[in-house]
């Protein structure tokens, strides 16, 4: 799941051209916060506005999003005025998180998106499985993005894939 969540990043970091994207990392803290949600369906009110989260649904709806995305390039915060700041994929494409746990729901939940995005979604019922929450939590602003060549604002440079930022180890979080 990791994989896909990293993969979904550095493509949306690549169509928005957003050059602070971190690479995700999972943490086991992070998955132990979201089994204390794994019998909710839907999820409740107060932990989604509490809690950076999302509900990983299948790749067709993320291809839909990521073509809207490319198709609004040239107005760069199109996207956001669209879905507004605060939509079903702000958490998972929200810059600056850096880790991620997720965890099984008891039950497959059929989420029916009542905003925005539900027009990208095909106004369907989506059938989710798994519930992510990120980290570190951090208060929301203006979807953190800096604007450039993905990678090209990396503080301890890029990961691996060359378009996402990696992660401060510990001894450079000291410096």
């Amino acid at each position: 799941m990791i994989s896909n969540l990293n993969d979904f990043r550095s493509k949306f970091a690549e169509i928005a051209q957003i050059a602070n994207m971190y690479q995700l990392e999972y943490s086991n803290l992070r998955e132990d916060e979201a089994k204390n949600y794994t019998n909710y369906c839907p999820l409740p009110k107060n932990f989604l506005e509490s809690q950076p989260n999302y509900e990983p649904v299948p790749e067709k709806f993320v291809k839909k999003f990521l073509e809207y995305s490319e198709e609004h390039l040239t107005d760069l915060n199109k996207t956001d005025q669209f879905f507004g700041t605060k939509y079903y994929f702000s958490d998972v494409l929200r810059p600056l998180y850096m880790e991620v746990g997720c965890a099984k729901l008891e039950k497959s939940c059929e989420l029916k998106v009542k905003n925005s995005a539900s027009k990208i979604l095909d106004d369907q019922e989506i059938s989710v499985d798994y519930v992510c929450i990120f980290g570190p939590y951090m208060e929301p602003a203006d979807l953190d993005r800096i604007h450039g060549p993905p990678g090209s604002a990396c503080v301890y440079g890029k990961a691996d894939n060359g378009i996402l930022c990696k992660k401060a180890t510990v001894l450079e979080a000291i410096d």
